[in-house]
């Protein structure tokens, strides 16, 4: 009679521990799910990221440029501005 307990104990212990384990690796599924949609999802921002770098880095080239082109056009205006001032000069 005894013997009959302890293996109906024992079964019974695994069937709980069985059904433990199952809940368990369904969650770890659900937990690797979200964790590869983690990784796509990071993976299009950095896509993204990258895209908007190469954009910025292109609009920053053309306004150095930009820059360049307008200190050399000061520059001209200025050597004329002294060219002026100085055939007034030369005038008195």
């Amino acid at each position: 009679m005894v013997g009959w307990i302890v293996l109906g104990v024992c079964v019974g212990s695994l069937l709980v521990f069985a059904l433990v384990v199952t809940r368990t690796m369904g969650g770890l599924r659900q937990f690797r799910r979200a964790v590869r949609r983690a990784q796509l999802g990071q993976e299009a921002n950095v896509t993204r990221t990258r895209s908007k770098v190469a954009e910025m880095q292109t609009a920053l080239g053309l306004v150095a440029l930009r820059a360049t082109r307008t200190s050399e056009q000061l520059a001209m205006i200025k050597a004329a501005r002294a060219d002026d001032r100085m055939a007034v000069t030369d005038r008195d």
